[in-house]
């Protein structure tokens, strides 16, 4: 599942930032922090590639949920 929200501003420090991205990933049961860290340089790469957005400016975080619905039951 993707949600963008194009039109909100990133600050940081208290300055805008042009060109940012939040991303919240969550995972379905936990995830090792090696792949976390390849998960977060795949994101980077990808933004930065695809969008012209500089590394320094996409902000990442991961939850780890245990219990995800779906489809009228868990997973």
């Amino acid at each position: 599942m993707v949600s963008f929200n194009e039109s909100e501003n990133i600050y940081f420090r208290g300055k805008k930032i042009e060109k940012a991205a939040y991303i919240e990933v969550k995972i379905a049961g936990t995830a090792e922090r090696e792949h976390k860290n390849k998960i977060t340089n795949l994101l980077c790469n990808l933004f930065e590639t695809q969008l012209c957005m500089p590394k320094d400016s996409i902000y990442i975080t991961f939850t780890e949920v245990e219990d995800w619905g779906w489809n009228g039951r868990l997973f």
